[in-house]
């Protein structure tokens, strides 16, 4: 080395392309400060003379230099590495509290990102999956593990099956379902020691609900065909059931919801002054819970009937589902699209579907033809003959419409088989399974898609 005793100065940078960042004469003991991307890529490859300013006391640039031995070559070269591995800043905690990997963090932007498109009719500007629900996860552990849940079982089908990642991420998954129903069923359980009618026994509710709907949806997602998704949706229903019941006790629900069925109490006479087929003076989509939750339970739990096969032998008119009966789901006209969030809730279409199932569960329990069965049958179909899909504003778009005619055309179908159980190659039946068909092939992908499948399970 020279011992020249001239101050140290800055070696300029050789091969960097850098063509918007100009040359200036560094001061002594400067540390230029690459950009990150550099940075890394230069940590990754070669660590060379051009990966910085050093201020190499005691070295003269000039040409007389002395070269340098091995020994100090590679001690300058760990000092480099070492001087970058420094600029380098260290990893930021998670944002969002209760998000403790990386796992949980891949898991919860799937389901913001992927999951809660598929789940309702509406947008991004207003899907209320994400207005609703993840506003509240940011707050409840509970619903933000759940969320995260089912955000997990989304993500897992969409990746390859011999993927080497998966046994982690199925781990992490199974321990958040775990975590999740322990606060659940405690939370639960906690319910009863809340003072009815309070603004924190409503908000705990909707808590619990939310997560019960979501393990429901997971379990569906899931896809174990071992009924675990019922169970899940009939914890959400003995939530439903115990609000309606408080609210009964508090009087704001009419003495017709028990004449209907709709609770169960076999105590209430019901009320005299009553008019026969007047409407119940507060509907199930009145009770002091979200709107949207009470819309999302209400669209599972009546498809509920449909896919699972429940013999009953009592009269069917006043079951017209387990708990939710078909006419408290009034049609609601001059609607904004934003306050329809699920297909058949305010419409009309979750009478005829729950109707019809509840019939066909009945003729299922030993009453095919019956006298009931068929008297039933012909009241649907002129509900079903006159039923008009509502007005909206702005008014529906021709997919809409056609999702409608799919349903119809579905609902006449699967009313007519249960009449006419062996004769499903009747001329009716193939027009209506045709124009049915033509009706689901014409609609454009979009969040219609995810209430395709109850037209398709009939006409497929």
């Amino acid at each position: 080395m020279s011992s020249s005793s001239s101050p140290p100065v800055s070696r300029p940078l050789q091969n960097l392309d850098l063509d918007s960042s100009p040359q200036f004469p560094m001061p002594d003991g400067f540390v230029s400060v690459m950009s990150p991307l550099n940075q890394m890529f230069q940590l990754e490859g070669n660590l060379g003379p051009e990966l910085s300013f050093f201020p190499d006391a005691g070295v003269n640039p000039s040409d007389d230099t002395e070269e340098f031995s091995a020994h100090e070559v590679s001690a300058a070269t760990d000092s480099r590495a070492a001087t970058a591995l420094s600029l380098i800043p260290p990893s930021v905690p998670f944002l969002v509290n209760g998000i403790e990997s990386r796992n949980e963090h891949r898991f919860f932007r799937h389901f913001t990102d992927v999951t809660s498109r598929v789940l309702t009719l509406s947008t991004d500007q207003d899907n209320p999956i994400l207005s609703v629900i993840l506003p509240r996860s940011l707050q409840d552990p509970m619903i933000l593990k759940s969320l995260i849940c089912l955000g997990a079982s989304h993500l897992m089908n969409h990746l390859e099956p011999g993927a080497s990642e998966n046994i982690g991420l199925r781990a992490d998954k199974q321990r958040l379902l775990q975590q999740a129903e322990h606060q659940q069923v405690v939370r639960a359980f906690s319910l009863e020691s809340l003072r009815q009618g309070s603004n924190e026994k409503t908000t705990e509710l909707e808590a619990v609900l939310i997560s019960a709907l979501l393990l429901c949806l997971y379990e569906i997602s899931e896809g174990k065909g071992n009924g675990s998704w019922n169970l899940r949706l009939n914890s959400a229903r003995d939530l439903v059931q115990h609000a309606l019941r408080e609210e009964k006790e508090s009087g704001s629900i009419s003495e017709t919801m028990i004449e209907d069925g709709l609770l169960d109490d076999e105590d209430d006479e019901g009320n005299d002054n009553e008019e026969e087929g007047t409407s119940p003076s507060k509907s199930f989509l009145d009770l002091d819970i979200n709107d949207f939750l009470l819309q999302f339970f209400a669209y599972h739990d009546v498809f509920s009937n449909v896919t699972v096969d429940k013999p009953i032998t009592e009269d069917p008119t006043p079951h017209f589902s387990t708990l939710i009966q078909g006419h408290y789901f009034s049609v609601k006209q001059g609607l904004k699209h934003n306050q329809v969030h699920m297909l058949g809730v305010n419409d009309g279409l979750f009478d005829l579907i729950s109707r019809i199932a509840a019939l066909r569960s009945y003729s299922m329990g030993g009453h095919v033809r019956s006298a009931i069965v068929i008297s039933q049958a012909v009241g649907i179909w002129q509900d079903l003959d006159s039923w008009r899909p509502p007005s909206t504003t702005p008014p529906l778009s021709g997919d809409h419409m056609k999702t409608y005619d799919a349903y119809i055309t579905a609902l006449f179908t699967w009313l007519f088989s249960i009449i006419y159980p062996d004769n499903i190659h009747d001329e009716k039946v193939q027009m209506m399974v045709r124009r049915g068909i033509e009706s689901l092939v014409s609609i454009k992908p979009s969040g219609l898609y995810t209430f395709l499948l109850f037209p398709l399970l009939v006409h497929g």
